[in-house]
């Protein structure tokens, strides 16, 4: 008996404690996923150029991540954007009743599913 309490009483003193000496936490976005179902796109007008389109697809995605409080992805790989046929016209200016059609790219992580944009009449 004296044996084994001389055994136990060694373990304290061989054993030595684990400190921890700093803890970094960070918040991983990459978890939180948006599907494009959810964002509100800008009404797309006829004779927008095809740049200005997609500008504002961008800007529309990237404000719906801002607005989450999130930050906004490298959304160049994250999405690709459609065109029904006959959309432009020979100087490249969408024409109305194009449809639009914003997709996820299936690498994304960040942007799922899909969402569609009907071109509407210029305003008055």
């Amino acid at each position: 008996m004296k044996r084994i309490l001389k055994f136990f009483s060694l373990i304290p003193t061989i054993a030595s404690p684990i400190v921890v000496t700093s803890c970094d936490l960070t918040t991983n976005f990459r978890q939180t996923k948006v599907y494009l179902e959810m964002v509100e796109f800008s009404e797309i007008y006829n004779n927008s150029s095809k740049a200005s389109v997609e500008e504002n697809i961008f800007s529309d995605i990237s404000q719906f991540f801002r607005n989450l409080n999130i930050e906004v992805p490298d959304l160049d790989t994250d999405y690709s954007i459609g065109y029904s046929e006959g959309a432009f016209t020979s100087d490249n200016t969408i024409v109305t009743g194009a449809i639009i059609t914003i997709k996820s790219s299936p690498t994304s992580d960040r942007l799922l599913g899909q969402n569609k944009i009907t071109v509407l009449k210029e305003r008055w």
